[in-house]
């Protein structure tokens, strides 16, 4: 296992929704790559089960996520990239490209420290309070 490498779509899935995920996604035959962020709007921080999240790269705003679906500001080939990894996520598959997170804690943002942490994105107690 690879450290910050996801190799499961529902533990890289999970991460992504965790409300500050940090990811690397890295096209396995053409080598290109995007890095997004994928955020909780500050008004849905404390909702149970958020059902909205924006979409960054760096400071330019793609999209948002509500209702499993992401909608674009604008169509780019970056848009259409990030669009191709979340259905392909959503389905179970994760072939033809490796995703890595920050090695930030997707929900808190801190350092991720324990081994069992940069397998699931999610720092010892974030992920438990993820879990209910």
């Amino acid at each position: 296992m690879k450290k910050n490498v996801f190799v499961d779509p529902a533990v890289a899935l999970r991460y992504l929704f965790a409300g500050r995920a940090e990811i690397t996604v890295t096209s396995n035959r053409t080598g290109s790559s995007y890095q997004w962020r994928i955020v909780i709007p500050s008004k849905y921080w404390n909702d149970p089960v958020p059902q909205c999240f924006f979409i960054w790269s760096g400071d330019i705003y793609l999209g948002v996520i509500a209702g499993g679906r992401f909608f674009p500001k604008k169509t780019s080939q970056e848009t259409k990239a990030f669009s191709w990894v979340l259905t392909s996520l959503l389905n179970g598959r994760m072939a033809g490209y490796t995703l890595r997170h920050s090695g930030n804690c997707g929900r808190c943002g801190y350092p991720l420290i324990a081994l069992e942490s940069h397998y699931t994105g999610l720092g010892a107690d974030c992920n438990n309070k993820m879990r209910g």
